[in-house]
């Protein structure tokens, strides 16, 4: 069972799995993390050809959430830590990489699942983050620290 304050629903972010149940036995899918207010709409799922070919389809899928957090970056390795532990069939062969929109700080070698994760952790604009990563003249360099995208 997880608890949260549903007064602060706009801002939880929640890793979750799909599941279907085979003559096999069950089998995880996919996991993905999205805000909490939108994961039956599957948001990041959706983005993988092999999701939409495979669970979309389903009668019935089993949704489990495993975590729901705050903090989009602990929420980004909780997901990794459960891709990592499942494997997922979705994940492993699909085209969603959960370091798409991926982010590091080159001088502290922390890593944020976006841009804008990085920047709120920093306490630094979303629009100077966004001009230093697309390396516009005079952001060099931010608070004396680099970022760059990154893609595993």
């Amino acid at each position: 069972m997880i608890n949260f304050d549903m007064s602060k629903i706009d801002h939880l972010w929640c890793v979750y799995s799909h599941t279907i149940i085979y003559d096999e036995g069950p089998k995880v899918m996919f996991v993905g993390l999205c805000k909490l207010r939108d994961v039956l709409k599957s948001p990041d799922a959706r983005r993988n050809s092999v999701w939409r070919e495979y669970v979309a389809r389903e009668q019935s899928v089993k949704l489990d959430i495993f975590y729901v957090g705050v903090d989009e970056t602990k929420v980004f390795k909780k997901s990794l830590g459960l891709i990592k532990t499942h494997k997922p069939y979705c994940n492993s062969v699909g085209n969603t990489d959960p370091y798409l929109n991926a982010v590091r700080c080159v001088t502290d070698g922390n890593v944020f699942p976006s841009a804008s994760a990085a920047a709120r952790f920093y306490d630094i604009a979303k629009s100077t983050m966004s001009n230093h990563l697309n390396e516009r003249t005079g952001y060099l360099q931010i608070r004396g620290m680099n970022f760059e995208r990154i893609s595993k």
